[in-house]
Parts: C-alpha cells; structure tokens; sequence
C-alpha cells in the first residue's frame, strides 16, 4: 500500500482512471466510459464502501485477474496530504482499510478503480454508490453478492424517507 504524489498519479495512474472514468464529477450525467458496458447503483450507508460489497468486487476483480486497485479522493482533507494510494488487495483488512496511516480521509466522494482499467466504483457522500466494469465483472459481484440488487430498492426506501421527513 503507497500513495502517490500528484506527478506520480499522472504517470501510473491517471491513465488508467481515465479509461475507466470521463470525469471525476459526481453529479455528471454519464461518469463511466463507455468501455464500462455494465453499470449498478447501490446504497452507501456510510462513506465507506461496505465490507460485503468490497470483498465482492475483490472477488470478482481478482478473477478477472487484477492484483489491486487505486483509490482516488476528490478532496483534500488536509493540506498536503495524499489524495491518491495503491492497495494490493492482499493488503485489504477488515473491518476497513485503514488509509489513515497513509494520512487519507474519507472526507468526500471517492473512486475506487482496478489498476488494468477494467472497472471502477464511485462512492458519494450523497450515501450511494456506482460500480461498473465489464458484464463479465458486475455478473461475479452479484455472484459473490447476491443482494445487489436490492441495493437500489435501499437506496430508493431512503431518498423516499427523506422526502418525507422534508
């Protein structure tokens, strides 16, 4: 697990967050390029991917033959520090992966993506997420998460709730 200085995530892994992203603006129409052909929402409870959601993309990606993925922040959280890291998927613990030693905070909207370019996810602080990659991909997710899409129904009962309460 490293970071990465802002010259070294322009060389090793702005490109590939690239062929995986056209923008790193949430509320964009379209965030995925067209290469990711699947695409599913989920309900983020909490800023953090949840731990059964991650294993089942490190399930899924380790299959498709990745080794780790990038985490990119969208914000500072304090001057100077990484807004970028390398994780090894060997390196993954639970209950979280602790990115405070690396002196990252999840303080915002996060990319999590793989380090072939093969998929991507994005966690909002709005509590919800988008996963997207190859069919192949998303099918392993929800084979090693069956309750994916049940994701969308939480995440819809939530926005519903709020209304109300508003």
């Amino acid at each position: 697990m490293y970071t990465l200085n802002q010259n070294r995530y322009q060389v090793e892994a702005e490109p590939i967050f690239q062929r995986v992203f056209i923008t790193d603006d949430r509320l964009a129409n379209e965030i995925f390029s067209p290469a990711m052909k699947a695409r599913v929402i989920f309900f983020a409870l909490t800023q953090q991917i949840e731990i059964p959601i991650m294993d089942a993309v490190v399930a899924s990606a380790t299959n498709l033959g990745d080794s780790g993925c990038y985490i990119s922040l969208t914000e500072q959280w304090k001057r100077n520090s990484a807004n970028h890291c390398y994780i090894p998927f060997s390196e993954f613990s639970h209950p979280e992966i602790d990115l405070d030693e690396l002196g990252m905070y999840f303080v915002s909207d996060y990319f999590i993506y793989s380090s072939s370019g093969k998929w991507g996810v994005l966690v909002s602080s709005a509590h919800y997420g988008l996963l997207g990659g190859s069919p192949e991909f998303i099918e392993g997710v929800r084979a090693a998460f069956p309750e994916l899409d049940r994701e969308v129904y939480d995440f819809y009962s939530i926005g519903k709730m709020t209304e109300m309460i508003e």
